[in-house]
């Protein structure tokens, strides 16, 4: 596993999307507040990985939005990698995905990962 995120504790994952002008930003946005953050602000994350997604049409510049944005969420200590991949089925969505390591998460963050992991096995269990 990447340096960012090997032995660093709890992590948390949160992704966000958007379509149309403006969409990179808007999908860092949305990732950054996604609820599952519940409070916590990434300033305080140690290391994050980031995958930014989008079909042929994903421009450097765009990738450049996405990471700038989030840049200036952290503060100057975390380290970040940063990848960028296409994929066609997004269609025009650009999908912004973060993996937040080192952080001092809420309890109620905790209590839902697991709530969300219970939830999975009992589906897959009566699947």
């Amino acid at each position: 596993m990447a340096q960012p995120v090997r032995d660093m504790g709890r992590a948390i994952m949160a992704t966000g999307v958007a379509s149309g002008l403006g969409r990179a930003t808007e999908a860092a946005k949305a990732a950054v507040e996604n609820p599952l953050f519940n409070g916590t602000s990434l300033r305080d994350a140690k290391g994050l990985l980031v995958s930014i997604s989008a079909a042929r049409e994903l421009t450097l510049l765009e990738v450049d939005e996405a990471a700038g944005y989030i840049r200036n969420q952290v503060n100057g200590d975390t380290d970040m990698i940063l990848g960028a991949n296409l994929d066609d089925t997004l269609g025009n969505n650009l999908r912004v995905s973060i993996i937040a390591s080192g952080l001092n998460a809420p309890a109620e963050v905790v209590v839902l990962a697991d709530h969300v992991k219970r939830r999975s096995a009992v589906h897959e269990t009566v699947s």
